[in-house]
């Protein structure tokens, strides 16, 4: 992923968590909150390879079968980096 997408995204993230304290409302605060859940999760984590050679997602730590062949978490929804194993 380009640097400069994700250089975006982290400071949409902080806008976020910004604007989501300094609004009253609970609806819009949720709203926020839920927008930025889910503004995080299109940011790649890595998986994670235990001894047994088995990969996880990092989020959720579910197992994810086909390594390398897919690229979100298919129980919560993280994108994952596989190329930093």
């Amino acid at each position: 992923m380009d640097k400069d997408i994700i250089k975006m995204q982290r400071e949409a993230l902080e806008t976020l968590k910004y604007i989501a304290k300094i609004l009253p409302e609970k609806h819009i605060q949720y709203a926020l909150a839920e927008g930025r859940v889910a503004l995080e999760k299109q940011i790649q984590k890595q998986i994670y390879v235990c001894n047994y050679g088995k990969a996880h997602c990092p989020v959720c730590n579910t197992d994810i079968h086909g390594v390398g062949k897919i690229n979100f978490c298919f129980s919560c929804g993280q994108k994952l980096d596989w190329y930093r194993i």
